[in-house]
């Protein structure tokens, strides 16, 4: 048989830590003493981590992709005598205790422990458009930044913004957010009024872009938008006759905000998005000094699953909402992980994914699962086996905001 090295260690002690084991992870860097090899500083990373509490979703969690060599350590750890000793971490399944603790940390990752006990069953598969593995037929989750740090990414916001804005008038918009806080979507106005409008003719566009965007959020969910838009600026266009009659509307119904002058309206748009945990909608890169300042190792993921991306092809507004499902090392609910493969194509849909879950808990038949041959084109075999992930509905529908209107207060800016 062929020994562990180092690398091999820190691997499966990533894993360990990755499910909250420290004491695990710190024996497996022990054990490379018995294989005649010497630890690393970062073999002890992952245990050291664990132990000091500095482990949040995004590390245990956050890793995008691995490569093939990695996969093939997983694969042969999953697989062997040790992979197939860990268990029992939660003893009795309490899966509302899980549960909460998944919607705590963002989704992706619960961290309670080894789920189950026996062997692990260990196919390379694929995920559908709708997140469904292929293999066992679990859904993966669209991983957000978890509560903890939605609070300290709000808070580092306001700090900001304060030091750079009037604090009244920044301190006016908590307050007014605070009594207006059902949104679900937050409207970049300027991004989207100003979109391609670079050009001799060009100006701020309200009624084909900003209310064509407006109009098709709220007919996906029958609820209005937030609006953000400078005070200058709404000034301006509400003196052209052709779009007063569409701001005052939102003005009437308290969708619109309007910043005050002097100041930077994407302060007011990125804390209300963060603060309400909602979908912004702007094409705005967030790359500028300002979002620099946020120094956040989770703001990446929480764009992934915030942002709202628009076009206007053909004159037709074209949003296009978060993935369903986040491209990262992920831990299920029942204790099954995911492991996304590093791949050349952009084409998610080709992408190999590591399905590793427990044989007692597994979906489907053992036959299937030591098929890779079937879970890999999704296709019947043999007139017996056949994608899981078949009768999953709407799998490739676009994700839509849902809630029910409320009737609102008047806006600031009237």
């Amino acid at each position: 048989s062929i020994n562990p090295n180092e690398a091999t260690i820190t691997a499966v002690a990533r894993l360990a830590a990755a499910n909250n084991d420290a004491d695990y992870a710190f024996e497996l860097v022990k054990s490379l003493v018995s294989y005649n090899d010497k630890p690393r500083l970062r073999t002890y990373d992952p245990a050291l981590f664990c132990y000091v509490k500095k482990l949040d979703a995004e590390m245990a969690t956050g890793v995008r992709c691995v490569s093939e060599s990695t996969v093939e350590v997983i694969e042969r750890w999953f697989s062997g005598e040790s992979g197939e000793r860990v268990g029992g971490g939660v003893g009795e399944w309490d899966m509302e205790r899980v549960k909460d603790v998944m919607v705590k940390n963002g989704g992706g990752w619960h961290g309670l422990g080894w789920v189950g006990n026996g062997k692990w069953v260990v196919t390379r598969t694929s995920v559908d458009s709708g997140g469904c593995c292929c293999g066992c037929g679990e859904r993966l989750a669209c991983v957000d930044i978890g509560k903890e740090d939605t609070e300290k990414f709000a808070q580092s916001v306001v700090a900001l913004a304060v030091e750079r804005e009037k604090r009244s008038n920044f301190t006016q918009f908590q307050n007014w957010l605070d009594q207006h806080n059902d949104f679900e979507a937050i409207v970049d106005g300027a991004n989207i009024g100003l979109y391609q409008q670079n050009f001799a003719d060009g100006g701020f566009s309200v009624p084909q872009q900003l209310e064509a965007v407006v109009k098709e959020l709220y007919k996906r969910s029958n609820k209005w938008p937030l609006v953000i838009l400078h005070e200058k600026r709404l000034h301006t266009l509400l003196a052209n006759p052709s779009n007063r009659g569409i701001l005052e509307e939102w003005i009437d119904n308290g969708v619109l905000y309007g910043t005050p002058v002097g100041s930077n309206d994407d302060w007011y748009w990125l804390y209300a998005s963060v603060k309400l945990k909602c979908m912004l909608v702007t094409n705005d890169k967030m790359r500028d000094h300002i979002f620099e300042l946020l120094g956040s190792s989770f703001f990446p993921m929480w764009k992934e699953r915030h942002q709202v991306h628009y076009t206007f092809p053909k004159g037709q507004v074209k949003l296009e909402m978060p993935p369903p499902y986040s491209v990262v090392i992920q831990e299920s609910e029942r204790g099954a992980w995911h492991v996304p493969v590093t791949s050349e194509s952009n084409n998610e849909s080709q992408r190999t994914w590591l399905c590793i879950t427990r044989s007692e808990t597994c979906k489907v038949s053992d036959e299937f699962c030591k098929s890779a041959e079937a879970q890999e084109s999704g296709k019947i075999t043999n007139g017996k086996f056949r994608n899981p992930c078949s009768n999953s509905s709407n799998s490739s529908e676009t994700i839509c905001i849902t809630g029910k209107r409320k009737e609102r207060s008047e806006s600031p800016t009237k």
